[in-house]
């Protein structure tokens, strides 16, 4: 099963719409920060709430607390020396892959595939589901990841995102990166 993720303002507040192969929307995804971090909230196509997520960590270290459906993880994402990892903890499932590039998989222990996430060349991001049963695990990872430049506007006048400096400053050691992927970083560097 594949999956698209799209930017999306919803009720003039950032968010995501998650959508079909049909281009019909499955999920609608709410963005609000807090003192304490961000804030998701994944709605399905009924208009219900699927599954909370609530980030908040230092500014080398991001954590995303997870409730989908009867699973609650933990997603922690870490500044490396070239890269930026991503751990879960609290289910048996590896990521791998370029977290920065937006090109992962979700693995079991035993290395099968339960989802590929890769930017699509029309400014989204695909998932393809290939465990069904983890659509609502793969979908909540993947908002993390994708959320991963998302500043509060309010904080970032005062100082910036580390991740965001991170990238700036390593912009070579990266190469290449999806053209979705900068649009917050070129935001902020315009704002210098």
């Amino acid at each position: 099963m594949k999956l698209y993720i799209k930017n999306a303002y919803i009720q003039q507040k950032p968010g995501f719409i998650v959508c079909n192969d049909f281009g019909k929307e499955k999920y609608s995804v709410l963005i609000e920060h807090s003192v304490l971090g961000m804030k998701l909230d994944l709605f399905n196509s009924n208009g219900k709430r699927a599954s909370k997520i609530r980030q908040h960590g230092f500014s080398f270290n991001k954590t995303y607390n997870i409730n989908a459906e009867e699973k609650k993880i933990k997603l922690i994402l870490k500044v490396c020396e070239n890269n930026i990892s991503a751990f879960i903890k609290g289910y048996p499932i590896n990521i791998v892959g370029d977290i920065l590039k937006k090109e992962f998989s979700l693995l079991t222990e035993d290395k099968s595939i339960i989802m590929m996430h890769k930017y699509n060349f029309k400014n989204y991001y695909e998932l393809d589901i290939i465990k069904e049963d983890f659509e609502l695990f793969s979908v909540c990872v993947s908002l993390c990841i994708e959320t991963l430049l998302f500043f509060d506007k309010k904080k970032s006048q005062k100082n910036k995102d580390f991740f965001v400096e991170y990238i700036l400053n390593n912009k070579k050691k990266f190469g290449l990166l999806p053209k979705t992927f900068f649009e917050e970083i070129k935001k902020l560097k315009n704002k210098d």
